[in-house]
């Protein structure tokens, strides 16, 4: 059964990935990979809890916790040199016209960067009103 026709909140194991490469590595970084068990939580792209999102689709004023950090070996690298790592919490304070580069607060000081480096990093949206 596609995934899209899933019930929430049911197990389910992956029996096979259709998709181009790039896209099966990016899954296989989430663990999600052929004979893993998985549990649809959502199927909607609200702000819900548990909600996950790339940094570079955060809207000004957004908080959010990382919860992954992926990207080729440099990349990688330097985002965690500059203190971007699971469980540090962010805030997106502004973006340049053109949506590129972005400015974030992180660990107490202001750090600035491309979208293509905020896209390595995958956070849990933090919801203002709970």
């Amino acid at each position: 059964m596609p995934i899209v026709l899933a019930p929430l909140d049911t197990e389910l194991m992956v029996l096979k990935i259709v998709a181009n490469q790039d896209i099966k590595r990016h899954l296989e970084d989430l663990g999600i990979i052929v004979g893993s068990k998985i549990k649809l939580i959502s199927n909607s792209g609200g702000n819900e809890y548990g909600m996950q999102k790339k940094l570079s689709e955060f809207k000004i004023g957004e908080r959010g916790t990382i919860v992954k950090v992926v990207g080729e070996g440099k990349v990688r690298r330097r985002l965690f040199d500059m203190g971007v790592t699971p469980g540090a919490e962010v805030l997106m304070r502004k973006k340049a016209p053109l949506g590129d580069p972005l400015e974030i607060n992180i660990r107490s000081y202001e750090l600035t960067l491309r979208k293509v480096e905020a896209s390595c990093v995958t956070l849990e949206v933090i919801d203002e009103k709970r």
